[in-house]
């Protein structure tokens, strides 16, 4: 298997690198989005704002390769801020994203006990078992960063809530395509069996 992690010049590649290795798999570093065909599945990483993260993707071709590469129903995991620009567009600059996953991404309301940017652990509340956290315990938290949260058109396709001053989806999947919000790659033994489930699954 090659697994490529996309270099958009702003992703948190390093430890999404090493939690790949972890699994004995190889990792191909995505500078050029020709090489996006040659890989077998992609993780797209979890850091930047949205709109200027597009304005990169565009740059260097990516957002082209990536809407070919889930064409062909290659497993895609986009990560925080890669779980947003897969939908459609983002409150966040007011920007029209990828569209790969009908959506749109929200601001989180700032409410009295729950701050803005949604920072640390967290739990998830699962409405049926899946492919993607096998393994993982139903009382298990993960790591969160953020101040945006996907919304999906179809709650059918949510894997996870998560509450933060709103419930709001912390994972999905569509097609090909799984988002999660939190940060496996920072989310300890837990966070490793999320990314091992990806690796292995088959849309």
């Amino acid at each position: 298997m090659i697994l490529g992690i996309i270099d958009y010049q702003a992703g948190n590649i390093t430890s999404l690198y090493y939690a790949v290795r972890y699994w004995g798999e190889y990792v191909k570093i995505l500078r050029n989005a020709r090489e996006c065909m040659d890989c077998d599945r992609i993780i797209f990483p979890g850091v930047g704002e949205a709109k200027s993260v597009m304005m990169v993707l565009a740059q260097l071709h990516f957002d082209e390769a990536l809407q070919r590469f889930v064409e062909a129903q290659r497993p895609l995991l986009g990560v925080c801020i890669g779980a947003h620009v897969v939908l459609s567009s983002s409150e966040e600059g007011n920007t029209a994203c990828l569209n790969l996953v009908p959506g749109q991404v929200r601001l989180l309301p700032v409410k009295k006990g729950a701050k803005v940017p949604h920072m640390g652990w967290n739990n998830l509340s699962r409405p049926s078992d899946s492919f993607l956290f096998s393994s993982v315990p139903e009382e298990a938290a993960m790591y969160f960063a953020h101040s945006y949260y996907p919304e999906v058109t179809d709650k059918v396709n949510i894997l996870s809530y998560t509450e933060h001053s709103v419930l709001f989806p912390s994972s999905y999947v569509f097609e090909s395509v799984v988002g999660v919000q939190f940060h496996p790659e920072k989310s300890g033994m837990y966070g490793l069996y999320v990314i091992r489930n990806f690796l292995y699954w088959s849309p």
